[in-house]
This record gives structure tokens, sequence and C-alpha cells, in this order.
């Protein structure tokens, strides 16, 4: 699966006329990031692409205030968190000889309100897979939102083996949430979100789960750990970025980790229900409200405790 370069180039294009007809420099300096995100997309065809230096709407994100209010005891559990250690034993990364035909198994068999959407982006070569590295696309996935001609496009660092699998399911979530919210004004608001990654993280623990249940148990387990590893590196930059920073959290990675406790606390209770019911609650809550009250809905206590289940069963 790849994007369609020629498309990429009328887009870019289109863009560029857009620009330079717009007066206003609100709806410019928008237009100006989208352009910005296509030539980024376009760099991986075209390596030699000039970038731009830096996007125009970038706000910083505000740390909502029930977080602020327990910073000590922030500290205190991303510390815990720190000090563990997952152990790490490689697994062999299995070759999939049929990545589409897995994934449509996947979301028709656990998650299948996403199936068509993944088909639409399919035949619409909305998809790149691409194990190439590229400065410019630094993550293993990104959904790609351009906000001016209201499209997705969705990236993963797929290399055809079993340990790449997981990325694109993340970003199909983070596709299909977007599609629920209200107007494009939702989906560039939401985008500023500590949780926003809960619904695309439960969708990778889902389909690590799959893959289980299909008989690629080791793979899985193997996955699973270096998934909360992850978790832990970023508790030990949250915590170094603490200290370092005056007392102050690092929104990139707090993002991470409050989304996959919440995540997982979905997560558990579909282990339990077989259910996606308290998902989809959540989702209601996360389109008409903001990270104050889902703190509130969900405890950050419990947010903050959820992934010490996790990484005792995964251990």
């Amino acid at each position: 699966m790849h994007w369609d370069i020629n498309e990429l180039n009328m887009k870019y294009n289109q863009l560029l006329k857009l620009y330079n007809k717009e007066n206003k420099p609100l709806i410019k300096s928008v237009i100006h990031d989208d352009m910005c995100t296509i030539n980024i997309m376009r760099s991986l065809y075209y390596p030699g692409i000039d970038l731009c230096d830096e996007y125009i709407n970038n706000p910083k994100r505000d740390i909502p205030y029930e977080i602020r209010k327990n910073f000590s005891d922030l500290v205190l559990t991303f510390s815990e968190y720190a000090q563990l250690q997952i152990p790490n034993k490689p697994k062999e990364n299995v070759l999939i000889e049929d990545y589409n035909k897995l994934l449509l198994d996947f979301l028709n068999n656990y998650y299948p309100v996403i199936t068509d959407l993944y088909k639409k982006l399919v035949l619409e070569k909305r998809i790149e897979l691409n194990n190439k590295k590229s400065f410019a696309i630094e993550y293993n996935g990104q959904c790609i939102y351009n906000v001016t001609l209201n499209e997705f496009f969705l990236y993963s660092r797929y290399n055809n083996k079993m340990f790449s699998s997981h990325f694109l399911p993340h970003e199909l979530g983070h596709a299909y949430q977007a599609l629920t919210f209200p107007s494009i004004e939702d989906i560039v608001n939401k985008n500023m979100s500590f949780f926003i990654e809960v619904y695309s993280t439960y969708i990778e623990m889902l389909f690590i789960k799959y893959l289980k249940d299909i008989g690629y148990n080791d793979q899985a387990e193997y996955m699973e750990k270096r998934f909360w590893k992850h978790y832990i590196k970023m508790s030990e930059y949250q915590i170094m970025f603490f200290f370092n920073q005056e007392a102050f959290m690092n929104a990139d990675s707090l993002d991470i980790l409050l989304s996959t406790g919440l995540s997982n606390i979905f997560y558990e209770d579909y282990l339990k229900t077989n259910s996606h019911k308290m998902l989809n609650e959540f989702n209601d809550l996360f389109k008409n409200n903001n990270d104050q009250r889902i703190i509130k809905e969900y405890s950050l206590k419990k947010i903050l405790d959820s992934p010490q289940k996790a990484i005792k069963r995964v251990i």
C-alpha cells in the first residue's frame, strides 16, 4: 500500500493556489501548515524536496488544573514506573504473507465499525506502508489530517514482519475517531487533548490480543512487553523533564502516559466483558467535553494506577 505521488503533487498545487488567493492571516497560516505536511509526505519519494522550517499554528497545550494540582502524586507514580524493568527477550519476527488479509480479519472479528473506513482508505491510496527511514517522518506511524482539504492520510513504518504490524491499527483508530467529531474545528481542537491517544491505543491493544488469539502468542507477548517498556521509558523521560525544568510536566510524553492509563482501564474491562462499551462511552464524552471533565469522570488516580496491573500481567 502506498500513497499516490501524482495525487500528492496535485494536492500541493491545489493548496498553493488557495494560499496565494487567501487574504485572511489565520486561514492562510492553516493552508501553509497543510502544504508543509504534504511536502513531508512527498519527501518519502523526493528526498531533496524543500521542507518548512516550522509550522505556524503550533500552539502550546495547557496542563489541566487537576494534573497541575497533583504534580507530586504524578512524580511519585512515574518514579515508581521508571524503576521497573521488563524482560526483553527477542522472539522470531514472523514474516506476514498477506497483511491486508490479516487486518481485515482483525477488523471484521474484533472491531468491525472500522472495516469500511479501512477499505476506503486502501481504495483511495491514502495509506503508505514504508519501512524507509525519513528524518521528516519520525514516528513509526502517523495519522495525517489535512485541515484545508478535510482529508486523512495514514503512514506506517511496516516492514512485512509481525513486530511492525500494530502501527497501522493504531493510526486507523485515530482516523475513525476523528470522523465521529461534528466539525473540522473539533478535530483540530481535540488534537490538543491529553487523551487523544486513548481510542487508538485501545485498538492497538486489541490487535495484539488478536495476534495471540490466532496463534502468534510468543510474538504478541513480546510486542506487549515492548509496548509497556515504551511506557516506562516515557515515565523516565517525564521524571527527568520534571526535575530539569523546575517542576514542569512535558506535554508530549504526558499525553501518552495519561492516554495509555485510560486505554488500559477500557481494555481490562473488555477482557472481562468482551464489550467495547466503556470505550464507546468515553468517545461520546471525549467529543463533547474537555480534559478536566474526563479526569473527573474516570479519576486521575485510577488512570495513573491502571498500568500497574498490565505491567504485572505481561512480566
